[in-house]
Order: structure tokens, then C-alpha cells, then sequence
């Protein structure tokens, strides 16, 4: 990989989370700064919602109640939430992690 595709990975992973609102306004902000900053990005971007756009026709939500549809959506987001989720496995992500909650209380 290179210093290119790295510096777009933790962006590249936000990008469903952009598309459906569900970035704090801080990462929201911080994802635009970069898309403005790198326009050839906006592709990927473009490329990721016809995607979602696709898998939402074939998906026969008229058969669905709001209230279902709604689960759903917020049961998959939770998913796809956990599945990109960094996991925090060495000393320092421990140690940085029990200082948080130290500096939280």
C-alpha cells in the first residue's frame, strides 16, 4: 500500500457514515476538510453511494413498517459499526484507553 492509499484509509472507512449522517459534527468536519483538500477523492465517495443507492432498491423495504425498517437500519449501522471498529490490543491503546475514563469521571 501506498503513503497514498494509507492516508485515504481512515477516511475511506467513514464514508457510510458519512453518506447517512451518522458522523459527530467534529468528524463530519474533519472528514469535508479533507475531501476538500483532496477532490480526486470525492470519486470514491461517489462510488460508495451508488453502491448503497443499488443495494437499497434490491432490497424490498415496501414490505417492511417504518418502525421495522427503522430497527433494521440501526441494527446493520451498529454492525458494520463493530465490524470497523479498531480494536485495542497493545499496552499504550490500554493504558491511553484507562487514562480516558480516568480524565472522563
Amino acid at each position: 500500500m501506498n503513503t497514498t492509499q494509507s492516508h485515504y484509509a481512515p477516511f475511506k472507512k467513514q464514508i457510510i457514515s458519512y453518506l447517512d449522517g451518522s458522523l459527530s459534527p467534529e468528524e463530519r468536519a474533519e472528514f469535508e476538510a479533507f475531501v476538500a483538500t483532496h477532490p480526486e477523492f470525492e470519486s470514491d465517495i461517489r462510488t460508495k453511494e451508488e453502491e448503497v443507492n443499488l443495494l437499497k432498491s434490491l432490497i424490498p423495504m415496501g414490505l417492511m413498517s417504518r418502525e421495522t425498517e427503522t430497527s433494521l437500519e440501526n441494527e446493520v449501522r451498529t454492525s458494520i459499526f463493530n465490524l470497523l471498529r479498531r480494536e485495542r490490543t497493545g499496552i499504550w491503546d490500554k493504558l491511553k484507553d484507562s487514562w480516558e475514563e480516568l480524565l472522563s469521571r
